[in-house]
């Protein structure tokens, strides 16, 4: 359940700490706690720990190139960044993201907007005009902050219970997804 605060404060949450008896604490300890966790995570991403889920890499080939595309997450950016080229064979898929943030990067995390403001303004886009897809909670309210249709995806590590209300569509499958993304001319 503490996987939609960021990780310094749920490190914190999991240490026992909390925010509301001890905010100061809860950010000392936690940006302590952060820091070492996020340092060993992103040198533990390989494609055994952070593989794509089948079929998202043919997904993201075959949006077309005048599509802008960007990442954000509440993990740290450099965990983000070493996901996608670990991911990378071809040196292709890290190029095709235009804007990638982490929690790290941004003024305030998910469920707030700011990241997603701030990717859409690194890749010149209009919120409107975009689609954010996501597997938790906290990625449908980010959405709905930054005024951007939402699309979540049951396969990840929340119920799809947790995830009804926060989302326009829900989709179990890749192949669902693709038929909810809008369709463009290659």
């Amino acid at each position: 359940a503490h996987t939609r605060y960021t990780a310094p404060d749920r490190l914190a949450r999991h240490a026992g700490i909390n925010p509301e008896d001890h905010p100061e604490e809860l950010a000392i300890k936690g940006n302590q706690l952060g820091q070492e966790f996020d340092d060993l995570y992103s040198d533990l991403v390989s494609k055994e720990t952070a593989a794509f889920f089948h079929g998202m890499m043919d997904l993201i080939r075959n949006i077309p190139d005048t599509v802008r595309v960007g990442a954000l997450t509440n993990a740290a950016g450099r965990y983000a960044h070493r996901v996608l080229k670990v991911n990378d064979e071809t040196e292709w898929l890290y190029q095709r993201f235009g804007s990638i943030l982490g929690a790290d990067n941004v003024p305030r995390p998910k469920p707030h907007g700011d990241g997603l403001l701030q990717v859409c303004s690194e890749l010149r886009v209009d919120p409107g005009a975009c689609v954010y897809i996501g597997d938790s909670p906290s990625d449908g309210q980010a959405a709905q902050a930054a005024g951007m249709q939402a699309i979540g995806v049951s396969w990840g590590a929340h119920a799809e219970e947790s995830l009804t209300g926060n989302f326009g569509s829900i989709c179990e499958t890749v192949d669902e997804l693709k038929a909810l993304l809008p369709q463009h001319d290659r």
